[in-house]
C-alpha cells in the first residue's frame, strides 16, 4: 500500500509498532485528500501483517465508520450516529479471529454526533488489549476535548510537489500531467489521484476556479447575478463543505492573478486559465488585498450559518 509523502509519520508508525509501543488510540489531523485515511489504512495493514487494500477491507477484524447515505435524500448524512459507534465498540469486544489486531478506523470523526462521541469515550479511556482505533479530523479544534486528550495527535502537512510528481509518474500519468496536477493539488496527493482518475472532477474544479473570473469581468449587476448562479449550483446537502471549497479554489485563482499581474507566470498554478486570467490580472491587479480580505470575510460568515449567495455577494461588493 504505497503512501505519497508522510515519511516522517511512516517512519515513526514504524518504530512504535517494531518496538511494541504504538497507541491504542490516534487522532490523525490535516486537510482532506493529505493522505489521512490512506495512513490510517496502512497502519491497519502493518498491524495485522495484510499489505492489500482490498484484503484488508474485508478482513474481519478492520471495520470503517464513516458517515451513511440517508435512504430518502441519497445524500449524506450530517452526522455519524450513536448507533454506528455502538456497533463499532461492540465488534472490538469481540475476540479476534486469529488473536490478531482489531482495528477501528473512523473517518470524518468531526462529525460524530455528541451522543456517539460520548458513547465512545469509554472505550478510549479503558482500552482493550490489541486494540486500535483512528480517528481521522481535519483538525484537534474540531474535535471534542474529551476525545482528543485520550488519542495520539499526528498531524499531516502538506506533501511536497516534488513528491506528488513522483507517486503520479509511478501510476501511470506523463510528466506533462505530473506536473499540472501537482501544482492544483496544492500538497494533498488525494487531490491529484482524483484528477488523475476523474476528468470529470478536474473539470468541476476548472469550472469552479473560472467563475471568479467570469464574476470580475461582468458588470456590477452581472455579477450579483453569476453569485447567485453560483451559489445556486452548490450541493445543498454539503452547502457549508461546498462553499468552503468554493472559496478556496478561489483563493488559488487570486494567487494565480495576483502573480500574473507581477509578471510571475512560472507561478501560476491553474495554467489552463492562465490566457483567460491575463486580462483581469491587469484590471484588478490593484484590488488584489481588497478581494482577499473579501474571502476571508466570506468564510466567516459561511461558518456562522450565513448563506453561502450572501457571503459570495460580499466578497465583490467594493470592488
Amino acid at each position: 500500500m504505497e503512501i505519497i509523502g508522510h515519511g516522517k509519520i511512516l517512519s515513526y508508525l514504524r518504530g512504535a509498532i517494531s518496538g511494541g509501543k504504538a497507541a491504542q488510540g490516534f487522532l490523525f489531523c490535516g486537510p482532506r485528500g493529505v493522505g489521512k485515511r490512506k495512513v490510517a489504512e496502512w497502519l491497519a495493514g502493518e498491524l495485522l501483517g495484510i499489505k492489500d487494500k482490498e484484503a484488508l477491507l474485508n478482513y474481519p477484524d478492520v471495520f470503517v465508520v464513516a458517515r451513511e447515505i440517508d435512504e430518502k435524500t441519497k445524500k449524506l448524512k450530517k452526522n455519524i450516529s450513536v448507533e454506528q459507534i455502538r456497533e463499532a465498540i461492540y465488534r472490538l469486544t469481540l475476540s479476534s479471529f486469529f488473536d490478531s489486531y482489531k482495528v477501528a478506523i473512523i473517518d470524518d470523526a468531526e462529525t460524530l454526533s455528541e451522543e456517539a462521541a460520548n458513547s465512545l469515550l469509554k472505550t478510549l479511556e479503558e482500552p482493550r488489549n490489541k486494540v486500535v482505533v483512528i480517528l481521522i479530523s481535519t483538525s484537534r479544534e474540531a474535535m471534542p476535548p474529551t476525545v482528543s486528550s485520550r488519542l495520539q495527535v499526528l498531524n499531516f502537512a502538506p506533501v511536497s510537489d516534488d513528491e506528488i510528481m513522483t507517486g503520479l509518474l509511478d501510476r501511470g500519468a506523463t510528466r506533462a500531467q505530473a506536473e499540472v496536477l501537482a501544482k492544483l493539488a496544492l500538497g494533498k496527493p488525494g487531490r491529484a489521484l482524483e484528477f488523475l482518475s476523474d476528468s470529470e472532477k478536474l473539470g468541476d474544479y476548472q469550472e469552479k476556479a473560472e467563475w471568479m473570473l467570469k464574476i470580475l469581468r461582468a458588470g456590477a449587476s452581472g455579477r450579483l447575478r453569476l453569485v447567485e448562479e453560483c451559489a445556486g449550483s452548490l450541493n445543498k446537502e454539503e452547502l457549508v463543505r461546498e462553499a468552503l471549497g468554493v472559496l478556496d479554489i478561489w483563493e488559488i485563482s487570486l494567487r494565480d492573478l495576483a502573480h500574473l499581474a507581477l509578471g510571475n507566470y512560472d507561478e501560476v498554478i491553474n495554467v489552463s486559465l492562465a490566457e483567460k486570467m491575463a486580462p483581469v490580472a491587469a484590471k484588478f491587479g490593484g484590488k488584489i488585498l481588497m478581494i482577499k480580505n473579501g474571502l476571508d470575510a466570506a468564510r466567516e460568515l459561511i461558518a456562522a450559518n450565513v448563506q453561502s449567495e450572501l457571503a459570495f455577494k460580499n466578497i465583490f461588493l467594493k470592488i
